[in-house]
């Protein structure tokens, strides 16, 4: 069957017709290595169709804008428009009838459909297009593709497209002998480097560079790559007066427009000179006609997850070498183009060959759930035995061991798996449900106990925030969009994900929960206006808890912090939530979320909770949760306490006094309280209320004295000397308060007792009686000579040296003015006599006529 085409007669893919049809047709499985502008995306799906006009053939994308506009492109070549022989189908969208060969879908829509059909019954070629993006549900359906075709459907045809692959890798997989390689782009295309100055922002580079494009005699239309939305909006605030100045058009380009915004940006460059300031969704399959530049940012927005602290994390990073290639591709579709990168060679020198696959890099809890049904679904005599995904040969590349057996473990928690790793009923029902495992759990439960509709909100609101600030109960933001989900004030992305939830309320009610209802579960829809009692709030979180229960965060006291059974500390920004501690101690995290990195420290925050009393928690996990006597310090009264905790996985849930204690400790643990303020003095957590200046230089002249005659037993007064003490002193005693008024140098006294005692009063006394009848003051240091300060007429008549400890020790004479600043200190009182007093004496005679001169 042939078509009058109307364009794309004459690319490069054109010339290898034959050899695409004929290697599939003797190998069954084609790997097509094209680069960008080739036409494989639009042609190859039409050469498979002319080749087997009954063929069903499947082409999955990665995003749903590409789907369409190549659905739209392949019909128009075909004289005919969506719906007929050319056809899409993304999440929430499709178009398409029984005559409908040429099928454009998304990965995730497709996988989802194997999971519902897993021998794919109504595919008879599946065309996995750029599949070097390796998303979670592209590596997932390759996988049971290939094993399909080994196993139960031979017939099954499997093509492999895209500009950048590992084709070795790809080759052993399918077991062919290599790729077929179309040549390079139809037009070349320079790439030169910008490097950015020094602290120069991201918008004036583009700007920058969109300059030296005119400057060089621009023809045709410019596509500048950038990481996000919020970076496309400042750079259009950015380019606007430059682009008005020069007559072009200022468009942007990604996801969260509508079709029709979509295609007016997709068709505008070949209409007039255009700026499109694009996601990298231009990144692959699109074809914008007009485009002749590129100004690459070489950013990206890129998704991970960190098994460790169970945190999916979106970040700003680079892009690697082969998504370079692909973007400067865009320029030379049609004509010789340029491309301007915002980097150095040498940097580039140190960018990845290609980003690791998703499966390295997400949570796959909901691939397992999904792949589990899968193997279920199939015929009984065909059932796959055991965990499919730990097949050996299963996997293009296999996720990480850490990945899976923490997805493994949340499956068993949430029942969907049971401890051997097979599907339970209740895991079936769950993957029926397009949302994560958890969130499945919790709308199987709400449905079956009459609160589907406001669980399906919050579940929406869940799944589609997008705010970067702030925290939200859940709970109230999903009652406020229930009452109104018209209104304008909520995301238009939450009304379809919240229909679609709907839509399987039929087969979830069919799969009641096995867990026993408590009785006091409303069995009708509540209303609005009832929704937010302390009863339905009671009974909607405890249905989350059993989804989310390793998200329990306790709050710390006197706080905004919340700390997690793994031991991280995360802030939620809610005064009101933080003032009800004592009604919702506790909170479900129902999203983390990280910021920092590089030079800043790493923080963690609670965007979407649900606040969360003890009770439930004891209550919907009483074999976790105990009581336990424990003695512990309560830093605002400064005092040891004996307190029952009820625990749960570590954290403290609620704490309240020990039986028979009251405010003050029992006598069976006055001993252990004891020895609980004794250490806190010890390490210096606390200190000892009666320290002070006396108890410093009492503690100095000890160790004089000890180096000085160690024979004669003085204390170290190391750890065991100070434990020993502070027995002594906190005898019965629990609190810093009661030891208030106790003097530490009498303690110190008693502790090395009288005789070495009255020998420090003796040879390293405290004051010292001078010549003029006043007692002056020792003080006493660490690795320097003792002083004796006093003014200077308190001196007179005092000659020569003063040594304590039997002379061993010299004391320094601090000779003070009448001012009672320092003049000079000296170990010598008569040479300061002899030649400096007569002119401290000159000096100060006239500002101190008073004091006493000789």
């Amino acid at each position: 069957m042939q078509y009058e085409l109307k364009e794309f007669v004459n690319l490069p893919v054109s010339a290898f017709r034959q050899a695409i049809i004929d290697s599939l047709r003797e190998e069954g499985r084609l790997i097509l290595s094209a680069p960008p502008g080739s036409g494989k995306s639009t042609q190859v799906p039409r050469f498979l169709h002319e080749d087997d006009p009954e063929a069903r053939i499947i082409v999955l994308q990665p995003r749903r804008i590409a789907a369409r506009s190549l659905a739209r492109r392949v019909a128009e070549e075909c004289n005919e428009s969506e719906g007929g022989r050319v056809g899409y189908q993304v999440r929430f969208e499709s178009r398409h009838s029984p005559r409908t060969r040429i099928f454009f879908q998304t990965y995730g829509v497709a996988f989802q459909q194997a999971v519902a059909a897993p021998l794919l019954p109504k595919i008879d070629i599946l065309v996995f297009d750029e599949f070097h993006e390796r998303t979670l549900e592209a590596d997932a359906l390759f996988a049971w593709a290939c094993r399909l075709r080994a196993t139960q459907r031979p017939d099954l045809r499997i093509v492999v497209m895209s500009a950048t692959l590992e084709e070795n890798q790809l080759a052993r997989h399918l077991g062919v002998p290599g790729a077929l390689d179309i040549p390079a782009r139809t037009y070349p295309v320079s790439v030169e480097y910008q490097t950015p100055r020094l602290n120069e922002y991201l918008e004036p580079q583009i700007l920058r560079a969109l300059k030296a494009l005119v400057a060089g005699g621009l023809e045709g239309s410019v596509l500048v790559f950038l990481p996000g939305q919020g970076e496309i909006r400042r750079a259009l605030e950015t380019l606007a007066p430059f682009c008005r100045e020069v007559g072009f058009k200022l468009l942007e380009l990604h996801g969260s427009l509508n079709l029709e915004q979509q295609q007016q940006a997709l068709a505008a460059p070949a209409l007039g000179t255009c700026v499109v300031l694009a996601t990298n969704v231009a990144e692959t399959s699109l074809t914008l006609p007009g485009i002749t530049a590129v100004i690459d940012s070489g950013l990206s927005r890129q998704s991970s997850y960190d098994a460790e602290r169970d945190i999916n994390t979106l970040y700003l990073g680079r892009i690697s070498v082969h998504n370079a290639i692909q973007r400067a591709g865009r320029a030379g579709r049609t004509a010789p183009g340029r491309c301007i990168r915002l980097w150095s060679e040498e940097s580039e020198r140190q960018m990845a060959k290609a980003l690791e696959p998703e499966i390295s890099r997400l949570d796959i809890a909901g691939l397992l759930l999904s792949l589990a049904a899968l193997g279920s679904r199939l015929p009984a005599a065909k059932r796959t035995q055991g965990k499919m995904w730990a097949e050996p040969g299963f996997w293009l590349s296999p996720p990480p061991a850490e990945k899976v057996i923490q997805a493994e473990a949340l499956l068993q928690a949430t029942d969907a798996l049971d401890s051997a790793g097979a599907l339970t009923p209740m895991g079936s029902a769950m993957a029926g449900v397009p949302a994560h495992p958890r969130l499945a759990r919790v709308l199987l439960e709400t449905f079956a106990h009459g609160m589907g509709e406001p669980a399906a909100a919050m579940i929406a609101l869940l799944e589609t925030d997008r705010r970067s600030g702030g925290s939200i109960d859940l709970l109230a933001a999903g009652i406020d969009f229930w009452s109104e989900p018209g209104s304008r004030r909520h995301d238009r992305e939450i009304r379809p994900v919240y229909e679609q939830l709907l839509s399987f309320r039929p087969a979830l009610n069919r799969n009641p929960s096995e867990r026993e209802d408590s009785g006091d579960s409303p069995t009708a829809k509540p209303t609005p206006e009832e929704a937010l009692t302390p009863a339905f709030r009671e009974t909607m979180t405890r249905f989350w808890l059993i989804a989310y229960g390793d998200r329990i965060a306790v709050r710390l006291p006197d706080s905004n912090s919340y700390q997690l059974a793994d031991g991280r500390k995360a802030t939620l920004s809610n005064p009101t939530l933080v003032s009800q501690g004592e009604k919702f101690p506790a909170l479900l995290a129902l999203q983390l979320r990280e910021t920092g990195g590089r030079h800043q420290a790493r923080q963690i925050s609670i965007p979407v909770y649900l606040p969360c009393a003890s009770r439930w928690i004891e209550e919907t996990f009483p074999q976790e949760c105990f009581w336990k006597n424990v003695s512990g310090w309560d830093e605002t009264r400064g005092r040891a306490v004996q307190e029952e905790h009820l625990l749960f996985r570590g954290l403290i849930l609620a704490r309240r006094s020990a039986a028979g204690t009251g405010t003050t400790l029992s006598s069976a643990a006055t001993e252990s309280a004891e020895a609980l303020l004794v250490a806190r003095l010890v390490s210096g957590q606390e200190k000892f209320p009666g320290w002070d200046d006396d108890a410093n230089q009492w503690l100095l002249r000890l160790a004089l004295a000890r180096k000085a005659h160690p024979e004669y037993g003085f204390p170290k007064m190391d750890e065991e000397d100070w434990t020993l003490l502070y027995h002594e002193v906190c005898r019965g005693k629990s609190s810093l308060r009661e030891l208030e008024g106790l003097s530490l140098v009498k303690a110190l006294k008693e502790y090395i007792g009288p005789m070495q005692a009255a020998f420090l009063e003796t040879e390293l006394p405290v004051r010292r009686k001078l010549p003029s009848g006043r007692m002056a003051k020792f003080t006493y240091f660490e690795g320097h000579p003792p002083e004796l300060s006093a003014r200077i007429a308190d001196f007179f008549g005092m000659e020569g040296r003063l040594t304590l400890l039997d002379g061993q020790v010299e004391v320094v004479f601090d000779i003070l003015a009448p001012n009672y600043r320092t003049v000079q200190k000296t170990l010598d009182l008569s040479g300061f006599w002899l030649n400096t007093y007569p002119e401290v004496k000159k000096e100060f005679k006239r500002r101190y006529p008073r004091h006493p001169w000789i």
